[in-house]
């Protein structure tokens, strides 16, 4: 609607997160599977995103659900978002990262976010900073490096431990 454009974009990031952190922790939930199937009721598969802010990210969103796509197949091959969405779906990212390295008794990163991170570094130009601190961070995690959760996204203020 017009003007809840903010509200949409919010919603839609937390339904990102919120299913992604789902489709992690419990992949074969029957509450994932029902949202899956709620879901493609009121969204037609030509919906377009496209004009509003994070559009690339709703995009990506509505495409694995309405097509219901094997995560373990899906790539980010045509994913291009501007500098500030990229930036919120990789601090998303990061904490689903360690979600995933956690329930799978620290031996792997969710291969979508692995995916992700190294779609992100190979991009050129460069994303922002802060993305490419959390594309090292998501592939260190999956190497079994300790990467202190501290809030920031400066390159410079991260460490990893690799012991």
């Amino acid at each position: 609607m017009q003007g809840l454009e903010q509200l949409a974009t919010l919603s839609a990031l937390c339904f990102f997160h919120t299913i992604s952190h789902l489709s992690i922790m419990d992949p074969t939930s029957s509450a994932l599977k029902d949202v899956i199937k709620r879901y493609a009721k009121p969204f037609p598969a030509d919906i377009d995103f496209h004009g509003h802010q994070f559009s690339h990210a709703m995009n990506t969103i509505h495409r694995a659900f309405i097509r219901s796509v094997d995560r373990r197949r899906f790539t980010w091959g045509d994913y291009k978002p501007p500098g500030d969405e990229h930036i919120v779906v990789a601090q998303v990212f990061v904490k689903l990262a360690r979600f995933g390295y956690q329930r799978t008794q620290h031996t792997k990163v969710p291969r979508l976010i692995l995916r992700f991170a190294l779609y992100s570094l190979s991009l050129d130009p460069l994303p922002p900073t802060p993305v490419i601190a959390d594309c090292l961070s998501i592939i260190a995690i999956d190497l079994g490096c300790d990467v202190p959760t501290t809030g920031s996204t400066a390159l410079d203020e991260r460490c990893v431990s690799t012991s």
